[in-house]
């Protein structure tokens, strides 16, 4: 692992950058493909994944995986997130750690192509409207801006 965070492999993503695949990470050793899951290091410290590296090793960390998005605004952990399969909206917030108290749910943008999906997202989570709890797509762009300065909780 310290290898490839000293390559600077894994740090925040922004302005386009090919996001790492870390899961994917892949040791070649003479000929011989290791495949290590550097999150499962990261997120729940299995250190059977953290390889020591011997001289002529290569480490391999796979560019942006397909089905990928971004999530920005008053998110605990805005960045880039890899989905897979059938995925909506909330899983997609959820995955980025959840809303901010200044999040104005209301008036959250799906950049998708060249259109704008407004979605109301307080439906979802306090009238259980399924409705707006759309599927997201490959390359979306999802922004939950911040509520208006006299609607902030102080």
């Amino acid at each position: 692992m310290d290898a490839v965070l000293r390559a600077g492999c894994c740090r925040r993503v922004s302005g386009g950058d090919p996001l790492p695949d870390i899961r994917r990470t892949r040791v070649i050793r003479k000929g011989r493909i290791i495949p290590v899951d550097l999150n499962a290091v990261i997120l729940r410290g299995d250190q059977r994944q953290n390889i020591v590296l011997k001289d002529g090793d290569q480490v391999i960390v796979p560019g942006e995986p397909r089905g990928s998005l971004t999530v920005v605004g008053e998110i605990r952990q805005p960045g880039r997130y890899k989905i897979e399969g059938r995925t909506q909206l909330l899983d997609v917030i959820l995955l980025a750690g959840g809303h901010r108290d200044a999040a104005d749910l209301t008036q959250v943008k799906i950049f998708r192509g060249g259109q704008t999906i407004l979605v109301n997202l307080a439906q979802v989570l306090f009238q259980g409207d399924a409705r707006q709890n759309i599927v997201i797509r490959d390359g979306d762009q999802i922004v939950v801006p911040s509520l208006p300065a006299e609607r902030q909780r102080k």
